[in-house]
C-alpha cells in the first residue's frame, strides 16, 4: 500500500482541484485546505495509519499489500477451528473449499484417529475346585493417531477413510463345565487415512489366567489398556486415557501406550482412552463365584471414552460391555462366573477432522 502524493499543494497545504461544468469541461483550479479549526486533529489517512509496511511484513506480505490483504491474512493468523469431521466407518472425498475467497492455497490441519479395539469376553460355571482360577479379560486398546499440515488448493479433492471399531464378541455357556477354558479375545480396530497418511487400529483385549500363570498383556494402541482386567476403576485409581504409560509388574504388562498420538494439537486436548477389563473367579474357596469389573479411560473434561467393563455372578443373566464413547477409544470387557451370556463392548470408529484458520465457529 502507497500513499498518494499530489504534485499540486501549496505551503500551507492547501490542495488543488478542478471545478468542471456539467459537459465535463473544466473551468477553473481552486486550491482547497480544511478551515474547521478542530479541537482533535484525529488520525490521518494514510499508509502509516492504515497499513503500513511493518504490519504486512508481519502477515508475511509485501509493501503493495492493501487492507483487504491483510484482513484476510489476519484470519489466518487466528486458532484453528474444526471445518470439517467425519466419525462414521466409511469413505469420503472432501473438497478443499475457497476459504478466504482469494483463490490461493492454504494451510489445514489434520487429525486422523484409528478405530478403538473391542474389548475380550467370557462366560463360564464351574461347580469344583478344579475350576478355582482367576480369568482376567482386557479392555480394547484406543486406536493410533497422527496429525499434521497440509497445503491445499481450493477446488482439489482429498480422500478420507475412516475405520470401523473392532466389533464385539460374545460367550455363552448354558451350563457346560468346560467353555471356561476358551475365552474371547477381543477384535482390532481397522485403520482411518486422510490423504494416504495412515492411523493404525487399537488392539483387541486379550484374557488369561492368573492362577496358572498365563498371564494377560494389555493390548497395544494409542492408549494401551490395562494388564490383568485392570483400568480406571482399579485398586489403583490410574485412569488409562490420554498417554497414560502403563506400569510393568514383573510377567505382566499394561499394553504400550504412544502418549504424544493421545493428544489434539488443533484443540489443544487430550484424548483417546482404553476400554476396562474385568476378571473372576468360577470356583474360589469360598464356593461363590466372583467377578469384577473396570471403569474405562475417560476424558477428566467430558466424561467420555473408553467403555466400562462389565461383570455379573447372577445364575444365567447376560451382560454387556459398553463400546467406546469417544472416536478411537476401546470397548470394555465383559465377564459372567455363574453361566449365561457375556458379550464386550465395541470399540468406536475412529475419524478424520479437518481444521483451518480464521473459521467462523
Amino acid at each position: 500500500m502507497t500513499d498518494r502524493i499530489p504534485t499540486k499543494v501549496l505551503a500551507n497545504g492547501a490542495i488543488r482541484y478542478g471545478v468542471y461544468d456539467d459537459s465535463g469541461a473544466l473551468l477553473r483550479y481552486e486550491y482547497i485546505k480544511p478551515e474547521d479549526e478542530p479541537t482533535v486533529e484525529g488520525t490521518p489517512l494514510n499508509v502509516a495509519a492504515l497499513y503500513s509496511d511493518a504490519v504486512a511484513k508481519i502477515h508475511g506480505l509485501t509493501s503493495a499489500a492493501v487492507p483487504s490483504d491483510g484482513f484476510t491474512a489476519a484470519a489466518r493468523l487466528t486458532g484453528w477451528q474444526k471445518l470439517a469431521g467425519y466419525t462414521t466407518a466409511g469413505t469420503y472425498t472432501w473438497t478443499a473449499p475457497d476459504m478466504y475467497g482469494d483463490g490461493r492455497s492454504y494451510d489445514i490441519g489434520i487429525l486422523v484417529i484409528g478405530a478403538g479395539g473391542s474389548g475380550a469376553a467370557f462366560s463360564g460355571i464351574g461347580t469344583n475346585s478344579t475350576f478355582n482360577a482367576t480369568r482376567v479379560f482386557c479392555g480394547g486398546a484406543s486406536g493410533r493417531s497422527v496429525s499434521y499440515v497440509l497445503t491445499v488448493t481450493p477446488g482439489n479433492t482429498y480422500s478420507a477413510v475412516v475405520g470401523a471399531g473392532g466389533t464385539a464378541v460374545l460367550a455363552a455357556n448354558t451350563g457346560s463345565l468346560s467353555a471356561w477354558i476358551t475365552p474371547l479375545a477381543g477384535n482390532d480396530g481397522g485403520s482411518s487415512a486422510f490423504n494416504g497418511k495412515t492411523a493404525l487400529g487399537g488392539c483387541g483385549g486379550g484374557c488369561g489366567s492368573l492362577s496358572s500363570g498365563d498371564y494377560t498383556r494389555g493390548a497395544n494402541g494409542g492408549q494401551g489398556s490395562a494388564a490383568n482386567g485392570g483400568g480406571s476403576a482399579s485398586a489403583s485409581h490410574i485412569n488409562y486415557y490420554g498417554g497414560y504409560i502403563g506400569q510393568y509388574n514383573g510377567v505382566t504388562a499394561d499394553g504400550v501406550t504412544y502418549p504424544a498420538e493421545c493428544y489434539n494439537p488443533f484443540e489443544a486436548r487430550l484424548i483417546l482412552g482404553a476400554g476396562g477389563g474385568a476378571y473372576g473367579n468360577l470356583y474360589p474357596s469360598t464356593g461363590i463365584p466372583t467377578a469384577t469389573a473396570s471403569a474405562g479411560g475417560k476424558s477428566p473434561v467430558t466424561g467420555l471414552g473408553g467403555g466400562n467393563a462389565v461383570a455379573s455372578t447372577v445364575s444365567g443373566a447376560g451382560v454387556t460391555g459398553a463400546t467406546g464413547g469417544e472416536p478411537g477409544c476401546g470397548g470394555g470387557a465383559a465377564v459372567q462366573t455363574n453361566g449365561g451370556t457375556a458379550k464386550s463392548g465395541a470399540g468406536a470408529a475412529g475419524a478424520v477432522y479437518i481444521y483451518a484458520k480464521g473459521v467462523a465457529v
